[in-house]
């Protein structure tokens, strides 16, 4: 939400919107074991999506099979990124000097990059954030 000089604005237009919950791509879901679910919300004073949370990529036996790039899930309309980017993303497994991205697209799509090469694909992705201004 851009804000201009002489406009008003009521308070609770200034308040971030409640936590939601992802809708996960197969094989990725949330990690638990006290572990934050992953969410998103708005931030209208930044004009921000932020996501939180902890997603693990292993099947339901354990096993792994998620590859180099991985689809994580997609953000619904209305809190996609203006343009693509990328950060730095925490890893809660061995090895623990291998580096995972967490890739966002204007389309919405969260993908995460080199979780593959990590003994468990499990992520955090606390204080991911996008701007959605135009």
């Amino acid at each position: 939400m851009a804000l201009y000089a002489g406009q008003i604005v009521r308070a609770k237009d200034l308040v971030p919107t409640e936590w939601q919950p992802v809708e996960f791509v197969s094989p990725w879901h949330n990690f638990g074991s006290g572990w934050a679910d992953a969410q998103f919300r708005y931030d209208p004073v930044k004009d921000e999506v932020e996501i939180k949370g902890t997603v693990d990529g292993r099947n339901a036996d354990g096993t792994s099979s998620i590859a180099a790039e991985s689809h994580v899930f997609t953000l619904p309309p209305g809190y996609r990124p203006v343009s693509n980017g990328a950060v730095a993303a925490g890893h809660v497994s061995s090895p623990y000097t291998s580096s995972v991205l967490v890739r966002f697209y204007a389309s919405g799509e969260v993908w995460l990059q080199g979780a593959d090469t990590l003994t468990q694909p499990v992520v955090s992705i606390n204080n991911v954030r996008m701007y959605v201004g135009d």
